[in-house]
């Protein structure tokens, strides 16, 4: 890492976020090792109604093998007093080895236009038949620029936009028994089968 990089990083851990305008990855406050994700400068282009708050998705209760309904919140400010051209993606760590795998990336969105002020989309991820329990999903929207899904300690770090991450949860998932298990369970049935035939008899 470079001095330049070196004095922006230190500048990001040790001043308030709000002093100059820089958006990071809250994922990394709990998994550090999904690296950190900052965007510089949020007047421009944003997720969800406000650039300070964690609002830029919303989702319906999944299930483990079913469908991800995610609302997406775009909010482009007024830089030419139209809409502009933004790059959207969004990962999600399903094997919940504490990274964003490149395989991991469900939606990318690169070079397209976003109306002015807030817009509104809807898109359908299928859930993996393995995932069980919670994980991390980080969003990032940027101007001009492909995303990753963490900045390489600020050498990828992108301007105009703003980066939100969730910890997400499956709901109701369906855990499928091992064979061992199904077979212990008819044994199990079978005996208070037998065991009702006895009362009864009795």
């Amino acid at each position: 890492m470079n001095r330049a990089s070196a004095v922006l990083l230190a500048i990001v851990l040790l001043v308030p976020t709000a002093a100059f305008g820089l958006s990071i990855s809250t994922a990394d406050t709990y998994v550090p090792t999904y690296g950190q994700a900052v965007h510089y400068d949020q007047y421009n282009e944003w997720l969800g109604a406000s650039s300070s708050a964690i609002d830029g998705l919303a989702w319906d209760p999944f299930q483990t093998g079913g469908t991800l309904t995610i609302t997406l919140d775009t909010n482009v400010g007024a830089f030419y007093g139209t809409g502009d051209y933004e790059y959207f993606s969004l990962w999600i760590d399903w094997d919940q080895n504490g990274l964003f795998d490149t395989g991991e990336e469900v939606i990318d969105i690169d070079d397209t236009w976003y109306e002015l002020g807030v817009d509104t989309h809807v898109f359908d991820i299928a859930v993996p038949g393995t995932f069980t329990g919670a994980t991390w999903m980080r969003s990032r929207i940027a101007f001009g620029q492909n995303l990753m899904a963490n900045d390489n300690l600020m050498g990828g770090m992108a301007y105009f936009g703003e980066v939100e991450d969730y910890l997400i949860e499956a709901e109701g998932g369906q855990v499928i028994p091992e064979p061992a298990t199904v077979l212990l369970l008819g044994v199990g049935l079978l005996g208070l089968a037998g065991l009702r035939r006895r009362t009864r008899a009795g």
